[in-house]
């Protein structure tokens, strides 16, 4: 499921609506880890009202922070059954009462956070909680591999550029002197001794 693109926004968009659909949440994000500014990035936002939405943009969420920093910080789920009763929730969504945590975790590091949240007292359950670590364990290798393939397309642009900036015609044959590639200084040599 998560697994049939390479796009990351696709990949985090897939994964919210799963986890919406498996659990009681009404409303759920992605929080990516921003390290270099100490915070999370909400991301894939569902079941926020305008009102909701325009507050998730503005206000910032620590890495330290929460229940989200909890499960940053010790790189397990965190469910808490009741928020009402954690000394330190900021109530974004005033009608929260239970939220899950599940962290992305690839290579040790954690990416970012599935936070879910429901206004009903102990929504979300063990078998909740399971299958959304194995399925942020299956997004983790899907961000991964998007990686991977924006480094390999971006190396491959970068070849291109350079292959068609350089001034000598080049032409890349194969094994049977097919031509595979030809870069602009030979595209311009050939229009050039054309009659």
């Amino acid at each position: 499921m998560v697994n049939s693109t390479l796009e990351s926004e696709a990949i985090l968009d897939r994964l919210i609506d799963e986890a919406m659909r498996v659990t009681h949440a009404t409303h759920g994000q992605v929080l990516v880890v921003r390290e270099d500014l100490g915070r999370f990035e909400r991301r894939s936002l569902r079941g926020f009202a305008p009102e909701e939405m325009e507050l998730a943009r503005t206000v910032s969420l620590a890495l330290e922070q929460g229940i989200n920093g909890r499960a940053y910080r010790t790189r397990q789920p965190v469910r808490v059954d009741d928020v009402q009763m954690e000394p330190d929730y900021f109530p974004l969504i005033p009608a929260t009462r239970a939220e899950l945590a599940v962290p992305i975790i690839r290579y040790g590091q954690v990416l970012g956070n599935l936070d879910l949240q429901s206004p009903e007292v102990g929504a979300f359950h063990d078998v909740d909680l399971d299958y959304l670590q194995a399925l942020a364990d299956q997004v983790a290798i899907a961000l991964a591999n998007a990686q991977i393939f924006q480094t390999v397309e971006q190396a491959k642009r970068d070849w291109e550029a350079t292959f068609n900036a350089m001034r000598d015609a080049i032409a890349l044959v194969d094994r049977d002197q097919r031509i595979m590639q030809i870069n602009q200084a030979f595209v311009d040599l050939v229009h050039g001794t054309l009659p």
